[in-house]
């Protein structure tokens, strides 16, 4: 199964998919941290998608999440059986953010050779400035999606949470 968790950063992705691997056991992989990993690659999206899809292989079975979604081959999403857009009040997802950057600076933890203080300012951006290119790009991508692909949209934790016990009633696949 295919499943791909897109939405803004503070949004719950990387927990969701955390949660669906140790539901599933399907592995995992954060489009995100292959985006910092390489970003010379940002200036060709053709030279991007050609890496990631070297990096996907023949896997078939796989929960991918990120921001990046965007970056991700035609060809993923096509083959996607389940999409989950988390487009979570962006007040959420500041506070999110914030929260992490707490937890972070008292562990004194630094990301991508950054202060973290200035990660926390770029997601900040990332949610006022590109919310509607993200919109954009999830429409354009539902053009994508196979008849038999099933798209979520939450905006709530209640609705993540109710997604995770769905899925673990084996019922995730079905359309809404």
């Amino acid at each position: 199964m295919r499943i791909l968790i897109i939405g803004h950063p503070g949004s719950g992705k990387t927990y969701l998919a955390d949660s669906l691997h140790t539901v599933t056991g399907i592995a995992k992989l954060d489009i995100d941290v292959l985006f910092d990993k390489y970003p010379y690659c940002i200036v060709s999206k053709k030279l991007y998608r050609k890496m990631f899809g070297k990096l996907l292989g023949n896997t078939r079975d796989i929960i991918i999440d990120g921001y990046h979604g965007h970056l991700m081959p035609n060809e993923l999403w096509k083959s996607a059986d389940v999409v989950i857009y988390l487009n979570l009040p962006s007040e959420e997802l500041q506070s999110n953010i914030r929260s992490r950057y707490e937890l972070k600076k008292a562990n004194r933890e630094f990301s991508h050779g950054q202060s973290l203080f200035i990660n926390v300012i770029k997601n900040f951006m990332l949610i006022k400035f590109w919310d509607k290119k993200l919109k954009r790009e999830v429409e354009k991508s539902k053009n994508l999606l196979s008849k038999n692909c099933a798209f979520y949209e939450l905006k709530s934790r209640e609705e993540i949470n109710t997604l995770l016990n769905t899925f673990c009633s084996n019922d995730l696949t079905r359309p809404r």
